[in-house]
C-alpha cells in the first residue's frame, strides 16, 4: 500500500489480527469503502470466529469487475494452501468485506 502511494503513517496504524483492520481503521479516522481502489487494503473477516482474518493489497481495478491483489500468509497447519510467502491473484471485487483506504 505504501508503495502505491498511500499514507505510511495510515498504514502503521493496522495492526494485530488483520480480521480488526477495519475497526481499527474507523477508529483511527481512516476511511473505508466497498469500492476497490489501487493501494487500497482488502479486508475480509474472521471466518468462522477463528479470530484470524486477512488483509491484501489492491495492484489493480479490472473493468469486468475483478481486482487483481497482492498477499502473504501464513497457516499454523501445514501443509496448507495458505502459508506462502506472497503471491498474486484476480479475484472478484465482492470477495473482501471491506476496503480500508489509507
Amino acid at each position: 500500500a505504501k508503495e502505491l502511494g498511500r499514507n505510511a503513517s495510515n498504514v502503521n496504524k493496522l495492526v494485530a489480527d488483520a480480521g480488526r483492520w477495519d475497526n481499527q481503521a474507523r477508529e483511527k479516522g481512516i476511511l473505508t469503502s466497498k469500492t476497490p481502489q489501487v493501494g487500497a487494503i482488502a479486508q475480509w473477516e474472521a471466518a468462522n470466529n477463528n479470530g484470524f482474518g486477512h488483509v491484501a493489497v489492491v495492484e489493480r481495478v479490472n473493468g469486468d469487475g475483478t481486482i487483481l491483489i497482492s498477499e502473504s500468509s501464513y497457516a499454523l497447519s501445514s501443509p496448507s494452501s495458505w502459508d506462502f510467502l506472497y503471491r498474486t491473484r484476480t479475484i472478484s471485487a465482492n470477495e473482501p468485506s471491506t476496503f480500508i483506504l489509507p
